[in-house]
């Protein structure tokens, strides 16, 4: 896939808009005998082009104040952790965890934010893709609900399992969790490709965090934290279901 670009991609940003099953590919992970891709170049995503014009034409969110969301269960026991992690990195955060991360209060209190962290689990319907959701506290975040949702450009971290998978039907059409954020304002996304383990995802998250805040891109904040875990020698299973598509 890569090596008919040759040295063109080191030290660029490689934007991926996939068909079909590439969808589901971390491009990140890809290993040419020597390095995986991603410590090669900056990787971003698109649904298709016309997302990302749309994407790339709203204006860069003021990351000033954030949303937090967590829920905790037996087997995301760091979920609090990180929300606390991240809230320390923000002057001005709000930060709804169990029992108080409810469907309500996330619409009342999405409006406004430049970073939107939903840490808790996700619900791929193969299915039904429109039946998607993200798990918080006795309830279930629908697409439905996403796409009333009041966004303004914010970026969506979505620290979930699964919460990048949608359904690939014709021309650039994806249903699903991917599709429901954008309908709703938000200009980038942060989500994974599949089942998360929740201690790497606290380091990573905190990693990615620290650069972001600190100036850095998106695509360049995920990037380092993922080299970072590689680094540690970790698999690509830990680190490399994090994507980001639309703006970078």
């Amino acid at each position: 896939l890569i090596r008919p670009l040759g040295g063109a991609v080191d030290g660029a940003r490689l934007t991926v808009s996939p068909t079909g099953a590439m969808n589901y590919l971390p491009f990140q992970a890809l290993h040419d005998g020597r390095q995986y891709l991603i410590e090669r170049t900056e990787i971003s995503y698109s649904p298709g082009a016309s997302v990302l014009q749309s994407c790339l034409k709203r204006s860069a969110p003021q990351m000033q104040k954030a949303l937090l969301v967590g829920v905790t269960d037996v087997v995301t026991p760091n979920v609090a952790v990180e929300i606390d992690a991240i809230r320390r990195n923000f002057g001005n955060s709000i930060c709804l965890v169990d029992e108080e991360a409810t469907v309500e209060n996330l619409k009342r209190e999405s409006p406004g934010n430049g970073i939107i962290h939903l840490a808790c689990h996700g619900k791929f319907r193969q299915d039904n893709p429109g039946f998607s959701s993200l798990a918080l506290y006795h309830e279930e975040l629908t697409v439905n609900n996403i796409r009333e949702l009041s966004l303004e450009n914010c970026i969506i971290v979505l620290s979930a399992c699964e919460s990048g998978l949608n359904k690939v039907v014709g021309g650039e059409e994806l249903i699903g969790l991917t599709s429901a954020f954008f309908a709703a304002g938000a200009g980038s996304l942060v989500m994974s490709l599949w089942r998360i383990d929740d201690e790497a995802t606290l380091a990573l998250m905190r990693n990615f965090y620290s650069d972001l805040l600190s100036g850095k891109t998106l695509s360049a904040s995920l990037r380092l934290a993922q080299i970072s875990s590689i680094e540690q020698d970790e698999h690509p299973f830990f680190w490399s279901p994090f994507i980001i598509s639309g703006r970078w």
